[in-house]
């Protein structure tokens, strides 16, 4: 009689949680987050980024963890700073403050990338540096030319929720990649 009442009570529980649907993931949301589950992460030995084509980012990653054939959205983003410097006629920079340098972050919106059967996504994305003109108030003296060299920094690769806009899993890339213009 006790196997029985156990048996009824489990049935009773299964038909509530099925009418009430918060047993079975319904939205979208739901269905990516039950089918990732807690393993989502990227890989950091297939994770970096590089100078390519100078002066803008190529940022390589791979998420493992995904669940096959789940779509997710991934953002790549860093910080640009630009250097300019007023150079002379010997190649060097006089030391005086006719220098000027703006970091500026540069970020991809999310976008979808859909899993392989493996639950694995490899793919990369490219930051456009925002290189422009010297700034109006650098003023380079007679014999002296404007030249601008720059870095990126703080790089990383950030999984997003497309819903909440949430990071549910992201990764920094460490490094300083150097480029000139």
């Amino acid at each position: 009689m006790r196997h029985l009442t156990k048996l009824g009570l489990f049935a009773a529980v299964f038909t509530v949680a099925c009418v009430d649907g918060r047993q079975s993931p319904t939205s979208p949301a739901d269905r990516i987050s039950a089918a990732t589950g807690s393993g989502l992460h990227f890989v950091a030995s297939a994770t970096d980024a590089t100078v390519d084509p100078n002066p803008d980012l190529l940022v390589n990653f791979k998420e493992a963890g995904v669940g096959s054939g789940v779509t997710v959205y991934i953002s790549a983003s860093a910080t640009f700073v630009s250097v300019w410097e007023c150079i002379n006629g010997g190649g060097k920079n006089p030391k005086a403050d006719n220098k000027d340098s703006q970091a500026t972050l540069v970020a991809n919106p999310p976008s979808p990338y859909q899993a392989t059967a493996g639950g694995n996504v490899v793919s990369s994305q490219t930051l456009i540096a925002p290189v422009s003109s010297p700034p109006a108030d650098l003023h380079c003296g007679g014999g002296q030319d404007a030249q601008g060299t720059g870095y990126w920094t703080d790089v990383n690769v950030a999984d997003v929720d497309q819903f909440t806009s949430a990071v549910r899993t992201d990764i920094d890339i460490a490094g300083t990649f150097p480029v000139a213009f």
